[in-house]
């Protein structure tokens, strides 16, 4: 089920297509390179936000 409702998510399938999808074809899809890719895109992303919260927070301060 969580592999389900992660395909859900993340592959925008819907819920019941991902539900009838094999195991194989989910693990697949999580494990490529263009989802890592993806993954690592939206760390950095998250990063440069917490830089721009910091430093507001410090002028805030200030």
């Amino acid at each position: 089920m969580s592999l389900a409702a992660n395909l859900s998510l993340y592959a925008h399938t819907p819920l019941p297509n991902a539900l009838a999808m094999p195991v194989s074809f989910g693990r697949k899809f999580f494990d490529s390179k263009p989802f890592g890719d993806w993954q690592k895109s939206r760390e950095a992303e998250q990063k440069i936000q917490v830089t721009i919260v910091n430093r507001i927070d410090k002028l805030m301060r200030a």
